[in-house]
């Protein structure tokens, strides 16, 4: 059985590759509502809704490719979050929250955080 490792996952916005990506996470979900009526018999019956997705991905700042030069809240974007060398999801989003550490007592590296929500379809790896 060969596993896949997150070496070469990597996080694009378009055909740019975002910052020094140091994790990515993808969560879907689908909504719905339940209900009971007589004719159930006393058990719950769902109905699905609609999709969606959100995630986050954290990164290293570049100065030579900063990423709110692709990336700002409110930014509407196709990320591609790449698991491997071929296989990634392609995800329609708008970017909600940017968040930046600078750790200013022993110089390590500036990191970002960008948290995203789906908007409209995605597509899965194959």
């Amino acid at each position: 059985m060969a596993l896949l490792v997150g070496d070469n996952g990597k996080v694009f916005s378009g055909n740019t590759e975002v910052a020094d990506i140091t994790s990515w996470t993808f969560e879907t979900s689908v909504g719905g509502f339940s209900f009971s009526t007589s004719h159930t018999k006393g058990y719950t019956r769902r109905i699905l809704g609609n999709k969606s997705g959100r995630g986050k991905f954290t990164f290293r700042v570049d100065t030579n490719e900063p990423p709110w030069e692709v990336l700002y809240e409110g930014c509407q974007t196709t990320l591609k979050l790449k698991l491997d060398s071929t296989r990634y999801y392609s995800v329609p989003a708008v970017i909600e929250t940017l968040k930046f550490e600078v750790d200013t007592s022993g110089g390590k590296p500036i990191v970002g955080e960008a948290t995203f929500v789906t908007d409209r379809a995605w597509t899965e790896p194959s």
